[in-house]
């Protein structure tokens, strides 16, 4: 899994993972630890 930290967006690079079978977000990995879904 691959997590874009707002302001990081890649659309050309999401579709490159999604092609090699990589899950992807856009989301604050602060939050994400923060809130355990990390």
């Amino acid at each position: 899994r691959v997590i874009f930290n707002p302001g990081t967006e890649n659309p050309e690079f999401y579709e490159k993972l999604n092609q090699a079978g990589i899950k992807s977000e856009v989301a604050c990995t602060l939050v994400l630890l923060g809130t355990g879904q990390y």
